[in-house]
């Protein structure tokens, strides 16, 4: 196991989105498979397999919004204070920027993305009544 929540939780190649580790272990909880193409017959193409242990566990940003942070079930109810919660955000700001980079966009739009990022910082888990709160009322409207 690496050091929770200091490695880069998804990697990147000249295909794409290659796999996505824990955000806590690092352990490889989904990656890139290759398969036959429906659509077009002798060609193939890629998709990303979630393993059976693939969490994706409901946080609160500094603005108020939701993310998911990846976790695999061994380090699902991981305690998350607020120094996890820095290392967490940067975390998600790397994969944002190699996301990016990984695209094709220039540094420059990459810098003007990253800017507006600072909003984003990861605060707390979500407690279950929160959960239950958030995503009963937007499944209603």
């Amino acid at each position: 196991m690496t050091d929770p929540f200091k490695h880069d939780y998804i990697a990147y190649d000249e295909f794409g989105l290659k796999e996505i580790r824990c955000m806590a272990s690092g352990k490889v909880v989904a990656n890139r498979i290759e398969r036959e193409s429906k659509k077009f017959s002798g060609k193939t193409s890629f998709d990303i397999m979630r393993y059976a242990d693939y969490r994706e566990i409901p946080f609160m940003a500094k603005d108020g919004s939701v993310t998911f942070i990846i976790f695999c079930d061994e380090h699902k109810n991981t305690e998350v204070g607020e120094a996890e919660a820095a290392l967490i955000t940067e975390q998600i700001r790397r994969a944002k920027v190699m996301e990016l980079k990984n695209s094709g966009k220039t540094p420059e739009f990459i810098e003007t993305v990253m800017q507006n990022f600072d909003r984003k910082s990861i605060v707390r888990k979500l407690t279950d009544e929160e959960v239950r709160d958030k995503f009963s009322k937007s499944v209603l409207q």
